[in-house]
């Protein structure tokens, strides 16, 4: 399995976190948006780039 965290730039101190976890963990996927899509833009983007 995998898990895909996007950050759609809603917190700033998201990211730093994702990249902390994916870093730990190769399951772990981090995407982050060039600016806030909106949470439809962002799944989408999570689906699109799923493996499994």
């Amino acid at each position: 399995y995998e898990l895909i965290l996007v950050d759609d730039r809603g917190q700033a101190e998201s990211w730093p976190i994702i990249r902390e976890l994916a870093s730990k963990d190769a399951r772990i996927v981090g995407l982050r948006l060039s600016r806030n899509f909106g949470q439809h833009a962002a799944t989408i983007c999570g689906i699109e780039h799923a493996r499994g």
